[in-house]
Formats: structure tokens, sequence, C-alpha cells
């Protein structure tokens, strides 16, 4: 998700383009609840496994505005359980391309102008709670990834320290979405089963942390990863 945002009214008069691949039936849902928004909502429909993709969403963005105030970054193929010794190449690969590469490639396109304002702008990771403590077994594709994903955050903080851009990542423990539509549903029981709540994070438990962390209220908080697993 991009933003140009209209300071102080988070996204009052303030245009968003969300970037979809599949889903194209919740367009409309969507659209609807913003519709009594005074913003703009875009959608650009991409594969973030490919590169011609990739730059031709770059070029789409820059033709709304000339760079983003906030990127979201939730890109992410389904979840699924892979043990190590059916370890595949071809899909490390395409996980790392819409994971790690689609946003090494937006960044280089906007980070030069992001980096010259004189407003703070914020790019948020949405990583994984396996980057906290020991990983769940036949994972090692996923975490891997977002391991990946957790360096390359922790490099352009360093990279950019002294620019007004802000780096910051939430680490979430399973979250009831269609993303876990590719998993057994017993091992999704069982992550809940192992929560102290007895179950698994609603999307509604993660977005006040994406509220905040878009906010003014972030604006010290740098680098930080921010677990979202009540505890666990």
């Amino acid at each position: 998700i991009f933003c140009k945002i209209h300071f102080p009214y988070y996204f009052d008069k303030s245009q968003i383009v969300a970037i979809i691949n599949k889903g194209n039936n919740q367009i409309a849902e969507i659209s609807k609840l913003y519709a009594s928004k005074n913003l703009k909502l875009t959608f650009i429909k991409a594969d973030m496994s490919e590169y011609i993709e990739i730059n031709q969403l770059i070029q789409d963005i820059k033709s709304i505005f000339e760079y983003p105030d906030i990127i979201l970054h939730l890109a992410a193929p389904k979840l699924e359980l892979i043990r190590a010794t059916k370890f595949d190449p071809n899909s490390l690969i395409k996980d790392t391309n819409i994971q790690l590469v689609s946003i090494g490639l937006i960044m280089k396109a906007f980070i030069k102008k992001m980096s010259k304002t004189n407003t703070v702008s914020k790019v948020i990771f949405m990583l994984s709670s396996v980057t906290i403590g020991k990983p769940p077994k036949y994972m090692s594709q996923y975490t891997a990834v977002k391991y990946a994903l957790l360096g390359y955050m922790n490099s352009l903080c360093v990279e950019f320290h002294d620019k007004p851009i802000i780096f910051n990542s939430i680490s979430p423990s399973m979250i009831n979405t269609k993303f876990l539509s590719n998993i057994p549903e017993k091992y999704i029981e069982m992550a809940a089963l192992s929560n102290s709540s007895g179950s698994n994070a609603e999307v509604s438990d993660i977005t006040p942390i994406i509220h905040f962390l878009i906010s003014n209220d972030s604006n010290y908080l740098n680098g930080v990863n921010i677990p979202a697993t009540k505890g666990n």
C-alpha cells in the first residue's frame, strides 16, 4: 500500500494506492467502505513475483504521485508448510521476488526523493513471529525470507539514519485470513492452542499497530520489529 498523506489528518484528502494480485471481488467492498472518506483510493493489479510487473507498478505509482509518504509492504505468497527435504529453489526464488526483491526495487525508485523532503516518511514491513525466538517446524523457506526482510530493513535504517525516513516492522503470530488457506486446519488449531488466549490473531488486532506506526506518534521509533504475539 502506498500513500500520499496530508498531515496532520492521516487520510483526509490523501491518496492511497493498494496493490492486489488476486481478490478482485474485494475491491468493490473496500471501495464502498471508503466511499464516504475524503480520499482517493486506487487499485493496481500486479504480480510481485515478476520483475516486469513490479517495474510497471512503479511507473503506475509515479503517474499518480511523485513519491509516497508511506509504504506498507504486505506482499507475500500464501503460507505453505515445506519440509527441508522438499526444498525447491524455484519456490524460494519466487517467494524472495515477492517479498524482498519487490520492496528493493520500490525503494530504489522512491527512496532518494523520500530522503530529500522536509516531512517524515514511513516504511512498514510485515514480518512474522518466526523472526522472534525459535521458528515452527516445516517453515524454513518462509523463515529465511522473513529474516532477509528484517536484515534489509535494518540495513536501510543504517544507510538512511540521518534522513527523514523511518523504517519499522510488525511480527505477528498467525492471523485468521486467507493467507492460511494452504495449510492444514489442524496446524492452525495447534497454533491457536499454543497462544495464551487460545486463539489466533484477527486483522483487527494488527491494524491499530499499523495505525500507530504510520502516525506521528511513532516518529521516535526506527528499526523496531514489534512482536504482535500476545506474549508468546
